[in-house]
């Protein structure tokens, strides 16, 4: 069986990291397949594939690339992804989550004699 593997890598002289495919095949030797500088996305995986396969459809016809503005709707059309982090942040603040919840929690310190 072929073990593979997929990881970053850094380089010695400037640091620049690497997404590197490696594989080490039954006879023990590892094999470096593919090395491509990696870019980090503030994208999912499958929201990039998302992104990449419209772009592509847009090229086809002969259209510009979406712009930021466009992607963000296209992968949250209903706004929810924003309304939850607007609601997580809330959520932080003690004070915030006792008024959603509709209770107040009041802290006693007592002498234990």
């Amino acid at each position: 069986m072929r073990k593979i593997i997929t990881q970053i890598e850094h380089d010695i002289t400037d640091f620049t990291p690497y997404q590197v495919v490696k594989m080490k095949p039954e006879d023990g030797d590892v094999v470096e397949l593919d090395r491509q500088r990696y870019i980090e996305s503030r994208y999912t995986p499958k929201q990039q594939n998302d992104i990449d396969r419209c772009n592509r459809v847009l090229s086809k016809k002969n259209m510009p690339e979406m712009t930021e503005e466009e992607i963000n709707f296209m992968l949250d059309p209903y706004g929810f992804r924003e309304r939850l982090t607007t609601l997580s942040k809330e959520m932080e603040n003690s004070k915030a989550v006792q008024r959603l919840a509709g209770f107040k929690v009041d802290t006693k310190i007592t002498e234990i004699k």
